[in-house]
């Protein structure tokens, strides 16, 4: 029988967090993804002002460290998050809520907002957020923000502090937020259409509850390298075509703050 999965912003679940973090071939992907995106896009500049809103167990702080050569700022609600952080050797960490930040007008040039906003309370916590991001961006300022899509799942709403997207209603969540995508697309295609097939010749129920990080690093170097390689195409399609993915678990985004 597998381990119950951790429920978010529990040590446990940061735990987690982090082996998926460093060791799935989802995560290695992703992060490949979002460095064509901001490649491509929003060209990094040494004195680049960068805060990770949810910044977890903070590799993505340790990750953006390349588009800047001032040192992150990190804020997370949980303190076993801000723990790992620390163990990671980030100091310029904040105990705080996304939906307030404690930041004034126009103060980063860069905000990153990875599998953060479906996790915000139901109906307002996600629009919040994302106005309070526009808010502390510079005008011209980027938000990379990577969240879960709906694709493959039911509509239901199980729990009032996780949400699946689409998206037209991220689209909507960002021009009501003052932000103009660059870049919005559902990734994680491929590997997604064949576990949503695989799920439906099993004749498998599916809920749009929180998985809890239900998933296990794959420890096959063949399969991970394979599936991480598959999320590269997906990168590169992203960083040379101003295209869509029509289908995916996951969605990136781009956008920008008018200025």
């Amino acid at each position: 029988m597998s381990d119950p999965a951790p429920h978010v912003f529990s040590g446990a679940y940061y735990a987690r967090l982090a082996d998926i973090e460093e060791h799935h071939w989802w995560s290695e992907g992703m992060r490949a993804i979002q460095r064509r995106l901001l490649d491509r896009l929003a060209k990094p500049r040494p004195a680049w002002r960068v805060l990770d809103s949810g910044c977890g167990t903070g590799l993505t702080l340790t990750w953006a460290r390349q588009f800047t050569a001032r040192d992150p700022i990190g804020l997370d609600r949980a303190a076993a998050g801000l723990d790992f952080c620390r163990s990671r050797g980030h100091r310029r960490l904040i105990e705080g809520d996304a939906t307030e930040l404690p930041f004034s007008d126009a103060q980063f040039d860069l905000v990153l907002s990875c599998d953060v906003i479906q996790h915000l309370p139901r109906p307002l916590g996600d629009a919040r957020a994302l106005a309070e991001i526009a808010r502390v961006l510079v005008p011209g300022g980027c938000l990379l923000l990577r969240t879960n899509s709906r694709c493959g799942y039911p509509d239901e709403e199980p729990e009032p502090d996780y949400h699946r997207y689409v998206l037209t209603e991220l689209a909507e969540k960002f021009a009501a937020a003052g932000l103009q995508p660059v870049r919005l697309s559902y990734v994680n295609c491929l590997p997604a259409l064949a576990l949503s097939l695989q799920r439906r010749l099993k004749g498998q129920r599916l809920s749009g509850s929180d998985p809890g990080l239900a998933a296990r690093p794959r420890r096959s170097a063949l399969t991970g390298g394979l599936l991480s390689r598959v999320l590269r195409v997906e990168g590169w399609l992203l960083h040379h075509f101003n295209v869509a993915l029509p289908y995916g678990h996951s969605i990136v985004a781009l956008v920008r703050k008018a200025g």
